[in-house]
């Protein structure tokens, strides 16, 4: 029945502006530039951080830059952190085995993941 409102094609035109855009600005980055540089650069102090302050990191041979896996030390306190990061307008949305998902983007920056930091150890 649905059927019945379809165009017989998926085309829209006003977009190809707009990809054009976005497939410029990833021929700047370069291939693997992404991932390398920005969010590598950008996460290894707050991942130190929360090393030192016995939160859990796959080593970085076994990680991706932009999918990084945090479990919470045992005396974390779940409740509070999702508390402090709602304050803050952010979410931290938590797994069954207690561990943070962090997948940094090219708009991410090193700073951001400080707020992430301070969140999490405060």
């Amino acid at each position: 029945m649905a059927l019945r409102y379809e165009v017989g094609e998926h085309s829209n035109f006003i977009l190809v502006p707009m990809m054009l855009s976005a497939l410029k600005q990833i021929n700047k980055w370069k291939t693997g530039k992404h991932s390398r540089v920005l969010c590598e650069d950008h996460t290894q102090a707050a991942l130190s951080l929360l090393s030192r302050r016995r939160f859990w990191i796959e080593d970085e041979n076994y990680r991706g830059h932009t999918f990084i896996g945090i479990r919470l030390p045992k005396h974390a306190d779940i409740g509070k952190n999702k508390t402090a990061a709602a304050k803050k307008n952010k979410s931290l949305s938590l797994s069954v085995a207690i561990a943070l998902r962090v997948s940094p983007n090219i708009y991410n920056s090193e700073s951001d993941l400080m707020k992430l930091v301070k969140v999490l150890t405060n």
